[in-house]
């Protein structure tokens, strides 16, 4: 925005170069009114606009109630087959967000009445950074379906509330990069139910929060876990949760690993070629 300042030269020069607009990012806090969201993604349209035939980028905080998901919805869906990097962060947990209706308009169930399809044929990189409450088919309604929605998703970060995956996923076969970054939603056995899936895995990033006294529950025998194509593997993890990824660990089989990195805290070891 400063070079466009500069001259009128300069502002034109700005407007028409693509790679300056193809990255957006969207803050909708709860106080936002409905005014300010519509000149937001107004704003918002110009850039893509403005980014030409660029594949985008679009980070979103969304706080806002859900009567307001459907706007936010409506901009986003007729542009899923241009994105190539998608963000959305919830944070809090709060009434305000708790049916989550931006995922449901973002990622429809595919045996829904309506029908609808929403495409991401361009999508590489998805994070879901969502700390409310979920449904707990939530895994399997966004990744596990008939026809592949993410067919060139690589990385995925996911740090949010999931549950077990139920049905085989096209998606997690893909991927090279998993990051899973707050695993205090989660079992063991629902963490390998993930990794099991994804046989193509090249480097994975692994945050166990859960105390050893919460795994109570816990299957006595879990299978093992052969990734063989990952080479990184990162688990960082709170004091008391050694236990937790310690049991991760021992269900890996990892033949081509040339580095791990292990922290507890302030404490790091590390391991690599």
């Amino acid at each position: 925005n400063d070079l466009m300042l500069v001259s009128k030269s300069w502002y034109h020069a700005a407007c028409s170069t693509a790679k300056f607009w193809n990255r957006t990012h969207l803050n909708f806090p709860l106080s936002m009114d409905e005014q300010s969201l519509e000149d937001d993604l107004a704003k918002a349209a110009i850039r893509v606009r403005r980014a030409s035939q660029l594949p985008l980028s679009f980070s979103l905080e969304v706080e806002v109630e859900g009567s307001l998901h459907d706007k936010i919805a409506d901009f986003i869906k007729p542009l899923t087959q241009r994105i190539s990097h998608f963000s959305l962060v919830v944070p809090g947990d709060f009434e305000a967000v708790f049916d989550l209706h931006l995922l449901d308009e973002l990622f429809p169930y595919q045996g829904s009445a309506s029908g609808e399809h929403v495409k991401w044929d361009a999508l590489e990189s998805l994070k879901l950074d969502v700390l409310t409450r979920s449904r707990p088919d939530f895994l399997d309604v966004i990744f596990c379906t008939t026809v592949n929605r993410f067919p060139r998703l690589q990385h995925l970060t996911l740090d949010t509330p999931l549950h077990a995956i139920m049905s085989p996923s096209p998606t997690f076969e893909n991927l090279t990069s998993l990051t899973i970054d707050d695993m205090a939603s989660y079992s063991t056995s629902v963490c390998l139910s993930i990794l099991e899936q994804c046989s193509n895995l090249q480097r994975c990033r692994l945050r166990p929060t859960r105390s050893s006294s919460d795994a109570e529950g816990e299957p006595p025998t879990i299978p093992n876990v052969r990734l063989p194509y990952l080479t990184d593997l990162t688990i960082s993890n709170s004091t008391g949760c050694e236990r937790t990824a310690c049991r991760i660990l021992r269900q890996l089989e990892t033949p081509s690993l040339r580095s791990f990195v292990y922290a507890i805290e302030d404490l790091e070891m590390s391991t690599s070629d």
